[in-house]
């Protein structure tokens, strides 16, 4: 593959494939209120053909807002695809605000550390050959 890189996106809602020679990371996280774990959800690698490559899950103890563990899920699975060797992907989310978050960081956030954490590992996966 050329030119290994990772893209934050909004989720697509239609089943369109991915670009040529990129995989398509679908993540969700699911917080439920006064229960002490975070469900860092399905992530799913898909092909340009939609095939599946790969598929992992992870829950683990704290209470997190869902905006956090939305984050913490992004992060984990990008080092999930490097480390299985999918360099050129499109990270998809149904978060909006997490998007936005990473597309104009505010300095002024209570959050900003789990936000540049997020922007590292993806300027990480820019650079990751």
């Amino acid at each position: 593959m050329n030119n290994p890189h990772c893209i934050l996106s909004r989720q697509r809602k239609s089943g369109k494939p991915q670009d040529s020679g990129k995989v398509k990371i679908n993540i969700d996280a699911s917080v439920k209120e006064n229960v002490d774990y975070l469900d860092r959800g399905i992530v799913i690698i898909r092909d340009e053909g939609c095939n599946v490559l790969a598929a992992a899950s992870k829950c683990s103890h704290g209470g997190f807002h869902a905006h956090i563990g939305e984050c913490l899920a992004v992060r984990e699975r990008i080092l999930f695809a490097q480390a299985n060797g999918f360099l050129n992907c499109v990270v998809e989310i149904d978060a909006v605000n997490l998007v936005n978050a990473v597309s104009k960081p505010n300095l002024q956030s209570s959050d900003l550390n789990v936000i540049g954490d997020l922007l590292h590992q993806l300027s990480q996966a820019l650079l990751t050959n």
